[in-house]
C-alpha cells in the first residue's frame, strides 16, 4: 500500500514538472471564492464553483419541486422526497408534476377538524378554526378536546369577530354575543309607573339592540286622571306623588297629612294644614326627598324608575385606534360600561394592531429557535447526516422595534471516515444544501459559513430569491481518504433592511449528500462539476 501512495504522489509530481516553461493562462478565479449564480445550459438557474485551475466549473442546478428541469438531466422533479403528515401518521411524500403528492401514510379527509392532527394532509395543522384569535373554534367545525389553535372549545358562532364567542357576556346590541341563539336575553327589566292609583308595569330594558333608559311615558301614567275636581278624596288621582294638590288643606287648620313617597330611596313625610288653607312644604324628621338620579342601581329621584336617563353618561370612551373602536358611556346594572367599543386585544401576527398602540404585529412573542440574534448565539440544528431525507422546520425573522436576524449551527456529518471510492487522497464528493421559503411580500438573504462565524473555509450568501421568492444556498468540497470529512456550518437567516422582515414563518430545509468522483470530477444529480 504505502508503495502504490508513493507511486501515485511521483506520478503527480512528474506531471506537475511537465508544465516547465509554459505560460500559465490568467485566472478567472480563486479556489476560495464563493460559488457563483449562473444559469445552466438548459436554463435553469445554479451554482458554480472556483477550479484548482483557476477556472471556474461547469454551472449546476439543483432540482426542486417546481416541474422544471433544474439540474439539465432530462428528467424533471426526479427523486424528490420529504416528510409529511397525514392525520396522526407520519409518512413521506413525492414531487410529481411541480407539486407534491399526497402523504404516502394514512387517508386525507375532505375537511379539516380541529384536533391538533393535519386531516386534510395539505402540512397545515387546524387551519381555518379559530379565524378570529379569540381561543374558541368554528361553529361550524368539528372540535375534538382542546387543540392548540382554540384551547377553549368551539361552538364560536361567528369566528370572525373576537367578541363573539361562548365566554363572552350577553350586550344590548342586537347580536347573539354568546353564542346561545338567543339575541340581548336576560338583560332585565325595569319597574315603571305605580305611583298613587297608577298602575305599575315591567319595561324590558334592551329593545331592538338599544338599552331603555327611561320608561316610556305612557307607562307612567297609565290609569291617570286629572286631580282638578276631584275634591278631598285623599287619592294621588294623577300619579304625581302628591294628594289633593291644588285642592288647599280640604279641612281645619293644624291639620296634618302624609305627603312624599316611599318609591326608590324616598321616605314619606308630614304636611300641616297651614292659616291660609295651604299645605305647608314636605317636612319631618323621616322624611327623605327625591335627588337627581345616579347610576347605581337605585331609585334617586323616586319616579319609579331606576338609572332612567343614562345618568352620568354619554361622553365618549375607548379609543379609535388600529383595531380598537370608541364607544358611549352607558349606566348598565349600576356601573357605568363603554357600550358599543371595541377594545384592544392581544397582538397576532396578521398585519392588523390589534392592541391598538399604533403599531401592527409588535409585540408577538419569540419563535422557539430564539434568542439567536448572532453567530455566538446560533441555534444548534444538530446533525445533518449525509445521504438522509431533508429536514425542515419553521421560525420567524422577527423583533419587536428593531431588525432581526437568525443563525443556525449544523454539523454535516459523515457517516464513516471511510470512503472506498479509490487510491487517491480526494475521493468524496460532498454537497450541503439549505433551502429558505421565505413569508409572502418579503425578501431574506440566507448565508452559509464553514467551520466558523466567519467562514474560515468558505461563506456566501444568497441574495436573488425577491419577494417571497426564497433562496437556495450550497456548499460544496471533496473529502480526504482515510480522514473525516464532517463540515460545521453556520446558517444565516436576515432581511434587506429593518422594515424588510414579516411575523410570518418561514420555513428553513436542509440535506447533505455524498458521492465518489468519476475521473477525478464530483457528479451531483447528472450534472459535471470539478472538485475543489
Amino acid at each position: 500500500m504505502k508503495k502504490m501512495l508513493v507511486l501515485l504522489l511521483g506520478m503527480v509530481w512528474l506531471a506537475a514538472c511537465s508544465g516547465e516553461g509554459t505560460t500559465a493562462p490568467a485566472a478567472e478565479c480563486q479556489i476560495n471564492d464563493p460559488p457563483a449564480i449562473c444559469t445552466t445550459t438548459c436554463g435553469s438557474q445554479g451554482s458554480r464553483s472556483c477550479t484548482d485551475g483557476g477556472k471556474w466549473g461547469d454551472c449546476l442546478g439543483i432540482e426542486t419541486c417546481n416541474g422544471i428541469d433544474d439540474n439539465c438531466d432530462g428528467q424533471k422533479d426526479e427523486n424528490l422526497v420529504q416528510a409529511c403528515f397525514c392525520g396522526s401518521a407520519q409518512g413521506t411524500q413525492t414531487c410529481v408534476l411541480g407539486q407534491w403528492s399526497p402523504c404516502d401514510k394514512g387517508t386525507a379527509q375532505s375537511v379539516e377538524n380541529c384536533d391538533g392532527l393535519d386531516n386534510d394532509c395539505d402540512s397545515l395543522t387546524d387551519e381555518e378554526c379559530d379565524k378570529d384569535h379569540d381561543m374558541y373554534c368554528d361553529f361550524a367545525k368539528q372540535v375534538t378536546g382542546a387543540p392548540a389553535v382554540c384551547p377553549k372549545g368551539g361552538l364560536d358562532c361567528d369566528d370572525n369577530n373576537i367578541n363573539v364567542n361562548p365566554g363572552k357576556a350577553e350586550a344590548c346590541n342586537g347580536f347573539d354575543d354568546n353564542c346561545d341563539t338567543n339575541t340581548d336575553e336576560n338583560l332585565g327589566a325595569m319597574a315603571c309607573g305605580g305611583e298613587g292609583e297608577c298602575t305599575e308595569v315591567q319595561v324590558d330594558k334592551c329593545s331592538n339592540g338599544q338599552p331603555v333608559l327611561t320608561c316610556p311615558p305612557n307607562t307612567l301614567i297609565e290609569g291617570a286622571l286629572p286631580e282638578d275636581g276631584k275634591g278631598c278624596d285623599a287619592k294621588d288621582n294623577d300619579c304625581d306623588g302628591a294628594t289633593d294638590e291644588d285642592q288647599g288643606c280640604c279641612g281645619t287648620e293644624g291639620k296634618e297629612q302624609d305627603c312624599g313617597t316611599t318609591k326608590g330611596e324616598c321616605e314619606k313625610g308630614k304636611q300641616t294644614c297651614q292659616a291660609d288653607g295651604e299645605w305647608s312644604e314636605c317636612a319631618g324628621p323621616d322624611y327623605v326627598g327625591a335627588v337627581d338620579e345616579l347610576c347605581d342601581k337605585l331609585d334617586n329621584d323616586c319616579d319609579g324608575q331606576t338609572d332612567e336617563e343614562n345618568p352620568e353618561g354619554g361622553e365618549t370612551c375607548g379609543v379609535t385606534k388600529g383595531e380598537c373602536k370608541a364607544g358611549i358611556k352607558v349606566c348598565v346594572d349600576g356601573k357605568i360600561v363603554c357600550q358599543n367599543e371595541i377594545p384592544a386585544t392581544d397582538e397576532v401576527c396578521d398585519g392588523k394592531d390589534n392592541d391598538c398602540d399604533g403599531t401592527p404585529d409588535n409585540g408577538l412573542a419569540a419563535d422557539d429557535k430564539e434568542a439567536n440574534d448572532a453567530c455566538s448565539a446560533a441555534k444548534d440544528l444538530g446533525e445533518a447526516v449525509e445521504n438522509l431525507d431533508p429536514i425542515s422546520f419553521n421560525a420567524s425573522l422577527y423583533k419587536s422595534g428593531g431588525k432581526d436576524e437568525d443563525w443556525y449551527k449544523l454539523l454535516a456529518k459523515e457517516t464513516s471516515d471511510w470512503l472506498p471510492c479509490g487510491f487517491s487522497f480526494d475521493d468524496g464528493c460532498y454537497l450541503a444544501v439549505v433551502t429558505l421559503e421565505t413569508p409572502e411580500n418579503v425578501d431574506y438573504d440566507l448565508c452559509i459559513f464553514a467551520q466558523d462565524c466567519e467562514g474560515k473555509e468558505y461563506q456566501g450568501c444568497e441574495t436573488e430569491g425577491g419577494l417571497g421568492g426564497g433562496e437556495i444556498a450550497a456548499f460544496v468540497w471533496k473529502g480526504t481518504w482515510g480522514l473525516s470529512d464532517n463540515k460545521t456550518l453556520f446558517l444565516q437567516v436576515k432581511g434587506k433592511g429593518a422594515t424588510d422582515q414579516s411575523c410570518g414563518p418561514y420555513i428553513l430545509s436542509y440535506e447533505f449528500y455524498n458521492e465518489c468522483p468519476v475521473d477525478g470530477k464530483c457528479f451531483w444529480e447528472g450534472e459535471e462539476q470539478p472538485v475543489n
